[in-house]
């Protein structure tokens, strides 16, 4: 019979070499080290080249599929900023991998683009970009917004050959209009928006409707 010895010095170096590894190993685990798949970032508002107002914000969802299984949440950060600019930031996210974050726009061109990037914890990478327009202003200066518990005091100085004004808001963030937040018809300054939520992002426009004394015709050519 013939019988094979192995040195008790190389039973020492596997027994040391697997002194650190987890017991037992499975099979996730092993798929999880050769785990090249980057997260998947998914922008659902707003969308490309948007208007947006001096405060954007951004949201969707972003996610990890780290094993043959599918597993998701294995994102480690997820960060945006603006090339070209001191913008930039880290972002949370939920357990489910919705995010949203908000920024201001003052300091941004009048085109921009807000690149994102996710990282997984095997270091893989995953990014996502969303270029966006800066809406003009409004065309009257003296417009402005005090925040107070709980509400908000809109108010402007009157302006000429003016017949009336709508107040649009919004309590998300984006760009308020006629179809989207709130409207407060032939509003009038001071005027209390009243019922808002402590810590949401919340943004004005002012539109003022010329009377018809104070429209000018031009002749067609």
């Amino acid at each position: 019979m013939n019988r094979k010895y192995i040195p008790t010095w190389i039973l020492g170096l596997l027994c040391l070499g697997l002194a650190g590894c987890p017991s037992p190993l499975t099979r996730t685990m092993v798929v999880n080290v050769k785990d090249q798949t980057p997260p998947v970032i998914v922008i659902s508002s707003p969308a490309e080249g948007s208007l947006c107002a001096n405060i954007v914000e951004i949201s969707g969802t972003v996610t990890d599929a780290a094993t043959s299984a599918g597993n998701d949440g294995q994102v480690r950060s997820l960060s945006y900023a603006v090339p070209g600019s001191v913008v930039a930031g880290s972002a949370a996210f939920a357990p489910d991998g919705g995010f949203a974050f908000q920024f201001p726009t003052t300091t941004l061109a009048t085109s921009f683009t807000v690149a994102m990037a996710a990282v997984d914890w095997n270091g893989n990478t995953g990014t996502a970009s969303l270029p966006l327009q800066k809406q003009k202003g409004n065309g009257i200066p003296s417009f402005e917004v005090s925040a107070e518990n709980d509400r908000a005091t809109v108010t402007w100085d009157p302006v000429p050959h003016t017949q009336s004004y709508t107040l649009y808001y919004t309590t998300n963030g984006s760009l308020p209009s006629e179809e989207v937040g709130q409207t407060v018809e032939n509003a009038a300054s001071p005027c209390v928006i009243s019922g808002l939520r402590n810590g949401n992002m919340h943004v004005f426009q002012l539109r003022a409707t010329p009377s018809p004394a104070g429209r000018r015709a031009f002749p067609t050519t």
